[in-house]
């Protein structure tokens, strides 16, 4: 008896642990107030997924369509927090790749910044302090860099295994991620990955190898790993309507 009432409280103990790490994945207010706003919810379960694939906890490997050019997607996946990122990056990145494609790693950083990739990253700094803009061309050439990179492993492999590992860090960073909800549409929402995506595809791949999560996966490890008061076990059948609902929807408006 006395053992069992030591594993619970040890397995509470390990719960509580890891509920401290998933509050900081949602908006504090939204936690407090107990309330249910779909905006919260999806950005914070995008967050959770990716923490989870980090850690190994979930997802599995699979070969996934590379449909870059095909902008149109049902709104089911958009609203679970799908971006065109990779679209809209693809034409800056092919351009780039086909501009440094004979210069064998052989480039500067100034070479680097009169490219339009370069130019569109820039962007979003363009209005900054001066040491913000700084620290925005150091980013933005990193970004450039490694898209270089990418494309020289990718064209010595035909694959990106063993990119990320080779600079110590995890293989899982290697794939991008995908969460697949396969009981309500055949797409997918892309969360991470546009520069594989993109380099891959330039390359002539029209299929890539992913960390896919299911939407059934990310459902049971909510309901047997998180406790009941949980912000997203709470609220996770009220997700769920607000999905089979939008389903519905589409399928009767045929979207």
């Amino acid at each position: 008896m006395e053992n069992q009432v030591f594993r619970d409280q040890a397995g509470n103990f390990q719960r509580n642990l890891f509920m401290i790490n998933t509050t900081s994945l949602i908006s504090k207010d939204e936690r407090l107030s107990g309330s249910f706003t779909f905006d919260y919810f999806v950005q914070a379960l995008r967050k959770l997924i990716k923490k989870l694939v980090y850690s190994n906890k979930i997802g599995q490997k699979r070969s996934m369509q590379l449909d870059i050019e095909l902008v149109e997607k049902p709104i089911l996946v958009y609203i679970n927090g799908h971006s065109s990122r990779t679209t809209h990056r693809y034409k800056y990145i092919s351009q780039l790749l086909a501009d440094f494609a004979d210069k064998a790693n052989q480039y500067s950083n100034k070479e680097l910044t009169h490219s339009e990739y370069y130019k569109y990253l820039f962007r979003r700094y363009e209005d900054d302090s001066y040491l913000n803009r700084l620290i925005g061309r150091r980013n933005c050439l990193i970004k450039v860099r490694r898209t270089l990179d990418l494309q020289q492993y990718y064209k010595e492999n035909n694959s990106f295994i063993g990119f990320s590992s080779k600079r110590g860090l995890a293989e899982i960073l290697d794939y991008p991620i995908c969460y697949a909800l396969r009981d309500f549409t055949d797409d997918f929402v892309e969360l991470d990955g546009s520069h594989r995506r993109s380099v891959a595809y330039f390359n002539g791949a029209r299929e890539i190898d992913s960390i896919v999560i299911d939407f059934s996966e990310i459902e049971d490890w909510i309901n047997e790993k998180l406790s009941e008061d949980d912000y997203f076990r709470r609220h996770w059948p009220v997700y769920k309507r607000i999905i089979k609902q939008l389903k519905d929807n589409d399928k009767k408006n045929n979207i």
